[in-house]
């Protein structure tokens, strides 16, 4: 038998080869030419290219140059760095972990790589790379490695260690993605499963299941930037005004919204769920074609194609739509992991180039899991002129900031990132200069001013003068780009609360929005009362996020000073807002609201929410009042009617005879309200339910109260004949479980119909509310 064992694991992978797509996920393999599975000629993989009328693609790079590209980033030089694993998704007993950082050149430009340096290996998984501070930062978790040049060779020799204690549980979740955002600091996130604990100078930061990073690499600074729970967040992207878009694979988010300073896990709404994706980038620049620009691009690998989302703007935020792919393919082996736009305004797709692309469903030793290959594609637009690229390295400062104005947002990222490298003083009194010379007529003007402003914030020196020429710009996405900074430059301005107020009262709703999360981060009650503004305009779901996250970020200020009565407001009804978040002057709203005709849903929901905790004897009343004595939609009888269920169950009080008007409901056409009458029969009533029944209803072998639940009765007592119907009991047999299900004992009783008499049931029931 062992000998037999031996032989069959050394002859597993003779076994395996050949299979060609056998076994292979049929998902994974959809719409595939299968006959192509084991050709590798990469011009075999090009002719089965789809691409959208006006497009064309070359290879870019491929083996020997590299093998299974991950993520990749762009220098500003104009070169590819790409990071590299042949490590995945394991290693076997003995071998020793290579995975690289890879380096492709055109140095011809003719559109092809030239030439591959390996920067640095010995990695193992490294699942994202940045730019910064003249070297790469580099994931490979629990750590995250800088790794930098400096004699000149491409070669990393200096190697250190800035963070760890990033989770592991799942390689596939871990920190990826990364993202330089226009200020300087480096975004990644990680996703579900995982437990972090990185230790900082300025304090630990911990995180579970999912959330985005941002790093300051200039002051090694790590805050939680949105803390949202996430399954496989690979992609993450920023608008030209510096808004960010979140790939949730399979959804897409706007991930503004959920930015807050509160510390609460926020619930996201995706904007749209298709396919499984990640990777990704903006499609700008002006070789592309302006029907392109500004959507998204992200790379479905399971169905292996580079799919396009549009988004348009929506109250404070957007919507968006999904558009034909830019490319897609029939070979089995295509898997797009990453896609970025290059300095020539082409995109560059990575691809992974395997037929199996992940570890839950497919053997870890699948001789099929291609270790071999890797291509890097270029896909640019027919006759149309490609981008100049510019150089930026040593450039003399005037040119470098000119660069800040160019219509290429690569060439603008990279002047940001190459103006970082310099000495700050300098910089900044060359950007004031600068920002004096600028047209004011022009049509950019608006946007050179936030980009001087995120120059600003790239070499560490906040510019109270820059900042308030972007909030009195006349275009709104540059005041929210303004009202963003301000979470960031407060403590280094004259007046963060005048500024904040402004902005949380402007007439674009983005710019309230971006007020209202940044008032989170002032340590002050005042810059509650100036997010409050934004109360005096149309309110939508991003707002209404963002309040949410700043009345709890600031409440230990805030709460003691509207307690105390010395915190102002601009109008009565932001004194309401602050009253009603603090749950102070209840007495007051709901006196209000029981002398409404007919109150809304919205407004009960914030009744019950208030009333469930703390309710006395009087308010319970004045709820049974209300529902006894109007007419109520359904959704809001429910609402009370579960709200009322809920203090019963507390044992606090008792009602007594006054939950009595609600018996009427029991016979109401709708079952969810039915049965919550009669749960709240049961749990208002400290005599219980019978007295109320007795009536209308046989109560013959009455069962007594007991400390422990009653034997089960036997199909021959169930099918007695002393039962008679009880005329007021609901009539439909699906309430029973309704009915023990709110009774709170669900749990105690079996889950199968049961198949009884009401009467019994009413007496099952009856006994049941009163075990202790």
């Amino acid at each position: 038998m062992k000998l037999n064992l031996i032989l069959f694991t050394i002859l597993l992978p003779t076994l395996l080869l050949g299979q060609g797509s056998e076994g292979i996920s049929k998902r994974n393999l959809a719409n595939a030419d299968l006959e192509l599975i084991e050709n590798h000629d990469p011009q075999v993989e090009k002719e089965n290219f789809d691409l959208l009328p006006g497009y064309e693609v070359n290879l870019f790079a491929q083996e020997p140059m590299l093998a299974n590209p991950i993520h990749m980033n762009w220098d500003n030089r104009g070169r590819l760095w790409v990071a590299c694993s042949w490590a995945y998704p394991q290693l076997k007993p003995g071998e020793v972990a290579n995975d690289k950082i890879i380096i492709l050149e055109d140095v011809d430009g003719d559109g092809r790589a030239d030439k591959s340096t390996v920067f640095a290996d010995g990695l193992y998984m490294p699942t994202g790379i940045e730019l910064a501070n003249g070297g790469c930062f580099v994931a490979q978790t629990p750590d995250v490695f800088f790794l930098k040049d400096t004699d000149g060779d491409d070669v990393a020799d200096v190697k250190e260690l800035p963070l760890t204690g990033f989770g592991i549980e799942d390689s596939h979740h871990s920190v990826s993605a990364w993202r330089r955002g226009p200020g300087g600091w480096i975004y990644f996130q990680e996703g579900i499963f995982l437990h972090t604990q990185v230790e900082t100078a300025y304090g630990m930061v911990r995180n579970y299941n999912g959330g985005v990073y941002q790093y300051n690499p200039r002051t090694r600074d790590l805050r939680i930037f949105a803390s949202v729970g996430v399954g496989n967040p690979w992609g993450h992207v920023f608008t030209k005004w510096g808004q960010s878009f979140f790939v949730d694979n399979p959804r897409v988010h706007y991930l503004s919204p959920a930015t807050g300073n509160s510390g609460q896990r926020i619930r996201l709404n995706h904007l749209i769920s298709t396919e499984k994706q990640c990777g990704g980038d903006l499609a700008t620049g002006t070789h592309l074609p302006e029907d392109i620009r500004g959507q998204l691009l992200t790379c479905r690998f399971k169905s292996r194609s580079i799919i396009r989302y549009e988004f348009t703007d929506s109250g404070a935020g957007f919507s968006a739509n999904v558009l034909p792919p830019l490319i897609s393919s029939k070979h089995p082996n295509f898997r797009p992991v990453d896609c970025k736009v290059g300095p020539d305004g082409a995109v560059y797709v990575a691809d992974w180039y395997n037929p199996i692309i992940n570890h839950a469903k497919h053997n870890f030793r699948d001789p099929r899991r291609d270790k071999d290959h890797g291509r890097i594609w270029r896909i640019t637009a027919k006759n149309r002129p490609l981008s100049p690229k510019p150089k930026l390295v040593d450039a003399p400062l005037p040119e470098l900031l000119d660069h800040l104005k160019s219509p290429e947002a690569w060439t603008r990222h990279q002047a940001r990132l190459t103006l970082s490298g310099l000495q700050p003083e300098p910089v900044l009194q060359a950007l004031s200069k600068w920002v004096d010379g600028l047209d004011p007529k022009g049509p950019e003007h608006a946007h050179h001013l936030v980009e001087a402003m995120w120059a600003c914030q790239n070499i560490e020196r906040p510019n109270e003068k820059i900042l308030k020429l972007v909030l009195a710009s006349k275009n709104g996405n540059a005041r929210s780009a303004g009202a963003r900074i301000l979470r960031y430059w407060h403590g280094d301005l004259s007046d963060p609360v005048s500024l904040l107020a402004k902005a949380a009262s402007d007439p674009f709703p983005r710019t309230r929005m971006e007020a209202i999360l940044s008032a989170g981060y002032v340590p002050r009650s005042e810059a509650f009362s100036a997010a409050l503004g934004s109360l005096d305009h149309p309110r939508d779901k991003f707002i209404d996020l963002a309040l949410t996250q700043t009345v709890t970020a600031l409440e230990k200020f805030w709460r003691p000073a509207l307690e105390k009565g010395i915190l102002s407001f601009a109008k009565p009804a932001h004194r309401d807002f602050a009253e009603e978040a603090a749950g102070l002057g209840f007495e007051k709203r709901l006196n209000e609201y029981v002398r409404k005709k007919s109150p809304s849903l919205s407004e009960t929901n914030q009744i019950v929410e208030r009333l469930i905790p703390d309710a006395d004897v009087r308010q319970t009343r004045m709820i049974v009042d209300v529902l006894a004595t109007k007419q109520l939609g359904t959704e809001v009888r429910v609402a009370l009617l579960d709200a009322l269920a809920r203090i019963g169950r507390k044992g606090k009080f008792s009602l007594g005879q006054r939950i009595g008007p609600l018996r009427k409901l029991i016979r109401d056409q709708d079952e969810k309200v039915a049965s919550l009458a009669i749960a709240n029969l049961g749990v208002g009533s400290s005599r219980g339910p019978k007295r109320i029944f007795s009536q209308s209803c046989s109560t013959q072998n009455s069962l007594p109260p007991r400390a422990k639940p009653p034997p089960f009765p036997s199909d021959n007592f169930a099918e007695g004949k002393e039962r008679k119907p009880c005329s007021t009991w609901p009539a439909k047999e699906s309430r029973w479980s309704d009915i023990l299900r709110f009774s709170g004992s669900w749990k105690q009783v079996p889950r199968k119909r049961l198949n009884l008499p009401p009467v019994f049931l009413l007496k099952i029931w009856e006994t049941m509310i009163q075990w202790p």
